[in-house]
């Protein structure tokens, strides 16, 4: 579905406004997947988002292509996060233009990334910003033996590999209706609900340690001392072995995204 997505423009079947992310070591398929993809399409309508690529530039010659391709996602990415958060979402944006004034247009195509690392090891992600316009899923097995002749293979097969993620695209698209299913993670398929939930624990683990509900749950009325949820919060961390407040020091810098997103406040007695 994912994959049958990227034959449309951004929003045009259904409202959501995600990228495609694959995420894996080497030898787990994922450029065999971008490589037959990009079979779909004349090379001159395919835009490919690269490390080298112009950080002041490069977006503004991507937002007329018909799909966006990053086949390397790394730290050093340079197009700037505030455009690709734009891009992603088909909103207007200023892109610089050299010895040109800046233009200012609608990205249409759809993102389809892989890498070794994820986009929330790329972009900051404070505050989930990246998390909830990525849909994502990690390839964990190395392919063995390889098969030197696959994407040959594939490659006999484009029409009905095409028929069929489209098929699975419409299906898709009848059964969120107008809803973003990054707005209800618990009911993505299990591979990229595990993704999400992973994502969010590098970045922003207050919001996942309440969003899970087995230590805390949210209800009208209900008041909890902030130390006994910090200690409730600390068994979690120890559960799933993830370092202090995600890399911070304990303070309102931690939890303030969680508890604005519930309504939840803070008051000192």
């Amino acid at each position: 579905a994912c994959l049958g997505r990227l034959k449309f423009r951004v929003r045009e079947l259904e409202p959501s406004a995600f990228a495609f992310m694959v995420e894996g070591m080497g030898g787990t398929g994922k450029s065999t997947i971008m490589e037959v993809d990009q079979r779909f399409w004349p090379f001159h309508l395919v835009g490919i988002m690269s490390s080298n690529m112009q950080s002041q530039f490069g977006m503004a010659e991507l937002i007329d292509k018909e799909v966006i391709h990053c086949d390397e996602t790394a730290k050093n990415l340079k197009a700037p996060q505030e455009e690709w958060q734009t891009a992603i979402s088909g909103g207007i944006g200023s892109y610089a233009v050299k010895h040109k004034e800046p233009r200012v247009a609608a990205c249409k195509a759809n993102f389809f990334m892989i890498g070794n690392k994820g986009i929330d090891d790329t972009y900051d992600n404070s505050c989930g910003q990246v998390t909830r316009r990525t849909m994502g899923i990690l390839f964990p097995n190395v392919v063995r033996p390889r098969d030197t002749q696959i994407e040959s293979k594939l490659r006999c097969q484009l029409g009905v590999i095409l028929r069929k993620q489209i098929l699975a695209y419409f299906e898709f698209a009848r059964e969120i209706g107008t809803v973003d299913p990054l707005s209800l993670p618990h009911k993505l398929p299990p591979a990229f609900y595990f993704y999400y939930c992973r994502s969010r624990r590098k970045t922003d683990p207050v919001e996942d340690f309440i969003e899970e509900g087995t230590y805390v749950q949210t209800k009208k009325d209900a008041w909890m001392r902030m130390d006994h949820f910090k200690e409730l919060y600390n068994q979690y961390r120890v559960k799933y072995e993830i370092p202090m407040a995600g890399r911070k020091p304990w303070g309102e810098d931690v939890w303030k995204g969680a508890f604005s997103e519930r309504g939840i406040t803070y008051q000192k007695m």
